[in-house]
């Protein structure tokens, strides 16, 4: 009834405007979705009719014969479904309001698998978001709503006006699909009155299938002025664009002009065009889907033996249990503008319901459907770049519709994971940006941040269980060490935190060190309060020393057996008010997402609710996206900081270099949501368990000593990454091995990270290569400089003057010279330092760590400012200067180095014929090197340096 009341209220308002100061006037737009305006309801009979009143008055009509066969039909069918609504409605009054709901079900699908809605029932989150909503508010006004649907069925409501004048500004906007209200719709379209809008692909629920678009629409219709005298005469009309006031400030433009004859046309998920036109950006689908699996051991680089205890939830988290590799896929993603981009799929024994083979099958059956769509010509939907990166809902709605067109029932909280993160930076290539800078840019919540002013995102460090007493001297200094207690005795939990309260007494975790600790629900409430007893006893202001404790309680069951967010927070404000210790969720979210099946509409206003009353103990809520989702973690982390001001910390889940990166971008852009609580350490510190990375370099080598990575290098390294690019890096169906100490853990790979000056001139670059001969040797041949060119091709010479040496380089057909002072160090480690004294700005120190008397690890530590000629080189291609330096002419020039220096040690031995084969193999590599240095970026459409 909703378009006809709308249209009764303009009518009755006009007739009454000259008299009075309506709030509905002549000027007022009418913007009708999906309704039937053909008539008004007649006041003298009203809206609402008394059930004793009503039979008397439905026969007194019959017997009048002023409704006809289609009308008794019509009145026949709406009464049989308000008595359906109104049985219901009193069946649930017998039952628990909480199961309620469930007993719309059956009623609520049959409804919307009428022909009116198109294919609502299959759009996944929206249709269920849609259909809870209508169940609530069903078990709640049911048998109002029948009694509603009796008396106001539309033959009981005629107007005996047939022919009727539409208000002007009037707008019918329907659904392609929704046949019914289109036909109406073109109707209209040839009055003088009217505009009609069809938007393709939709049914009749436009506000579920379509909000942007619709959101669009209603922007459009209010900003645009209308040419009334025009549209008396039905001519053809140019809309004019007016300044639009501060609530919809769109930019005025030469507008087009528009035959309102005609049916306007539009794509779901476009704004249509009244007169305004649109930035946009490119559209992003899914062409093709690759993975291939890997396995990394865990490493407890606190023990000697492989493996981390008690990894996971509930039972998992058991010390006794080992966790001893990481297994997944790396999942490849292509568009169909040919934008790559890799995630990761690697399901946790403990956290995920999946398990890795049930993983491969559903990748397996994305990956055939894709091919097939291909093959058949017609590719898989596109969505705008905006609304993948935006975080607001539309990602997980186009995913949800490829796994339903696919054949998959639903996605796999893994699967989700690996397919978001991909399709984030395929969205981030499209508009050319590095991920963390295209999140910041388009869903990023304070407009007045740059999108390139986070670089550094704060990790946590991780110490398992039952490792803290052998915590190694030395590495990184954290600001926040999270150490796992819990499903062990008090006694060994004593420990764990006398040893972390130690370990900060020596300074070894620096200053302000604070200790979180993770309990994954492991007390009943006695237990965690002789926990909290206990440590008064270990440390002197201990609670001062603990930023907070991880879901230290069981799950809280309510009388009905049944667990809510708002009851788990209550047993949590009760134990924070007894011991004064604060404390975090983890497990919570998790369950809270399930229990309402991942509609997000749904989660928010529960999270809100459990902390209406201020609860004060809580000081942050854990997000692990590869769990919960990166959009929904997204959606959540909005809430808590701004809405809440609770604090948010992204977490992994023993995640390989991949997916730890994806996991720190979404702490980088919740960081930068502006709230009360400043930003938290992130849990991405599980790095360090690895016994190997996906990445390469890892992950590890783009955390600094102080505990912060360099979230704007990694993102760089990130772009356009494809399976090929990592495949070395992959452990392919490798069998378990074993147990290594750290020392074997290294192999011979280079590992680099770079970092950008806050002024963005200087470049700083960290690398290290370990080298298969002594420390001495390495030192011996790397500071006879003049051999430099020997290993570094580009550089055409190095020449000794005096106590400087002046150096000659060439890149891409670009010379550059600089003299230099250097310097052999020998504390701590022999090696070579040097600064320039004029020309090309560089400096830094080349040291030969000693691994054993025949091997030794070099680490390089420099730093350069690139000469404004080489900018135009890399300007319009995906390569970065930093990458080309740190990837390639580093890269190339150690790993040469070694070559040759092996090459030498071979022949002063005498084996001349491995002397031979190894300064062939140098020289063809120097060969391609030269090759490839004298191609410039972007030839012949080849942007690859």
């Amino acid at each position: 009834m909703g378009g006809r009341v709308a249209l009764a209220m303009k009518a009755i308002s006009l007739a009454n405007e000259a008299s009075s100061n309506p709030i509905i006037h002549s000027e007022s737009r009418t913007i009708l979705l999906s309704t039937f305006p053909g008539a008004y309801i007649n006041e003298s009979r009203g809206s609402v009719v008394p059930e004793a009143k009503r039979k008397i008055w439905e026969t007194s009509k019959v017997g009048q014969g002023e409704w006809d066969e289609n009308d008794r039909e019509r009145i026949e069918r709406d009464d049989r479904l308000a008595r359906k609504l109104s049985s219901i409605w009193l069946r649930t009054c017998l039952q628990r309001p909480k199961c309620s709901n469930s007993q719309w079900t059956d009623v609520l699908n049959r409804w919307y698998d009428m022909p009116l809605w198109g294919r609502l029932s299959q759009k996944g989150e929206p249709y269920h978001l849609l259909q809870s909503r209508r169940a609530a508010s069903l078990s709640r006004r049911g048998r109002d709503i029948a009694e509603v649907l009796a008396c106001c069925s539309p033959p009981r409501n005629k107007e005996t006006e047939t022919e009727r004048n539409f208000p002007k500004f009037t707008l019918y906007v329907a659904g392609e699909l929704d046949k019914k209200y289109s036909d109406i719709g073109k109707s209209f379209a040839k009055r003088d009155e009217v505009q009609y809008i069809e938007i393709s692909d939709a049914g009749h629920a436009l506000l579920t299938e379509v909000p942007n678009t619709i959101a669009n629409i209603f922007v459009d219709a209010l900003t645009t002025e209308i040419n009334a005298a025009s549209l008396a005469h039905g001519d053809s009309q140019e809309i004019e664009r007016q300044e639009s006031d501060k609530v919809f400030a769109v930019a005025a433009e030469a507008p087009p002009t528009i035959d309102r004859r005609q049916p306007l046309l539009i794509e779901k998920g476009r704004s249509a065009d009244l007169g305004t036109t649109r930035g946009e950006t490119p559209n992003v689908g899914i062409a093709q889907l690759n993975f291939e699996g890997f396995s990394i051991d865990l490493v407890d680089k606190n023990s000697d033996s492989r493996g981390i205890a008690g990894v996971g939830w509930d039972k998992e988290a058991d010390a006794k249990r080992i966790c001893a590799q990481r297994q997944g896929f790396i999942l490849e993603m292509k568009s169909e503008s040919n934008e790559v981009a890799i995630g990761e799929v690697s399901p946790l024994r403990g956290l995920h319901s999946e398990s890795l083979e049930d993983a491969r099958k559903q990748l397996s059956v994305l990956q055939s459907y894709l091919v097939a769509t291909d093959d058949s010509g017609h590719l898989f939907s596109s969505i705008p770049a905006e609304s993948v990166l935006s975080l607001r809902g539309e990602l997980s709605s186009y995913l949800d519709k490829l796994a339903f067109d696919a054949g998959a029932e639903r996605l796999l909280a893994s699967v989700r994971f690996g397919l978001e993160t991909a399709m984030l930076n395929v969205a981030a290539q499209a508009v050319r940006l590095p991920l963390h800078q295209a999140l910041l840019t388009y869903a990023n919540m304070d407009s007045s941040l740059s999108p390139d002013s986070i670089k550094m995102v704060r990790v946590s460090g991780f110490v398992s269980r039952g490792s803290i007493s052998k915590i190694r001297e030395g590495g990184r200094r954290y600001e926040s060490l999270k150490v796992k207690v819990g499903y062990q005795n008090l006694m060994d939990d004593s420990n764990a935190m006398f040893n972390a309260f130690q370990y900060l007494g020596s300074n070894k975790g620096g200053k302000s060190t604070k200790i979180r600790v993770d309990a994954n629900r492991a007390w009943n409430d006695t237990e965690a309060m002789e926990f909290a007893s206990a440590l008064d006893g270990i440390e002197l202001h201990a609670i001062n020393k603990i930023e907070f404790i991880e879901e230290p309680l069981l799950k809280h069951m309510d009388d009905t057996d049944e667990w809510s967010l708002e009851g788990q927070v209550e047993s949590l404000e009760r134990w924070f008010h007894h011991t004064g210790i604060m404390y975090a969720l983890d497990e919570s979210v998790s369950d809270l997402v399930q229990s309402h099946e991942g509609l997000i509409h749904s989660i928010l206003p529960e999270l809100e609710e459990a902390f209406k009353e201020g609860n004060r103990g809580c000081r942050a809520v854990v997000l692990k996206p590869a769990l919960v989702g990166v959009e929904r973690s997204a959606q959540i982390a909005r809430l808590v900081r701004s809405k809440l001001g609770l604090g948010v910390i992204f977490s992994s889940s023993f995640d390989s270099g991949i997916g730890l990166t994806y996991t720190a971008m979404l702490g980088a852009l919740s960081d930068s949501h502006p709230s009360r609580s400043p930003p938290l350490a992130h849990g991405v510190g599980t790095f360090e368990q690895l016994g190997r990375d996906t990445l390469s370099p890892p992950f590890d080598s783009y955390v600094n000593e102080q505990g912060q990575l360099n979230i704007a290098s990694l993102a760089r390294a990130f772009y356009g990454l494809s399976l090929n690019d990592i495949s070395e890096s992959l452990n392919l169906q490798q069998e378990i091995v074993p147990a290594r100490s750290v020392a074997d853990t290294k192999e011979e790979s280079y590992e680099a990270s770079t970092s950008t000056s806050s002024s963005g001139k200087e470049i700083s670059v960290v690398v290290t290569l370990p080298l298969p001969f002594s420390a001495e040797i390495a030192c011996s041949r790397f500071t006879d400089l003049p051999q430099q060119p020997r290993w570094s091709p580009w550089i055409t010479s190095v020449v000794y003057q005096g106590t400087e040496s002046q150096w000659k380089v060439n890149v891409r057909g670009i010379s550059l010279t600089w003299k230099a002072i250097s310097q052999v160090v020998e504390d701590p480690w022999p090696g070579i330092s040097w600064e320039s004294v004029s020309g090309l700005t560089n400096r830094g120190i080349v040291e030969f760590v000693p691994d054993s008397e025949t091997s030794c690890l070099m680490n390089v530590r420099m730093a350069i400012v690139p000469p404004r000629i080489l900018q135009p080189l890399f300007r319009g291609t995906s390569v970065f200067i930093e990458d080309f330096l740190r990837d390639k002419l580093l890269k190339w020039s150690l790993e040469m180095f070694r070559d040759v220096v092996k090459g030498d040690l071979a022949l002063e031995r005498g084996d001349v014929e491995l002397g031979d084969a190894l300064f062939g193999a140098v020289e063809g590599k120097a060969s391609a090197i030269e090759a490839t240095l004298n191609t410039s970026p972007g030839v012949n459409g080849d942007d690859k340096v």
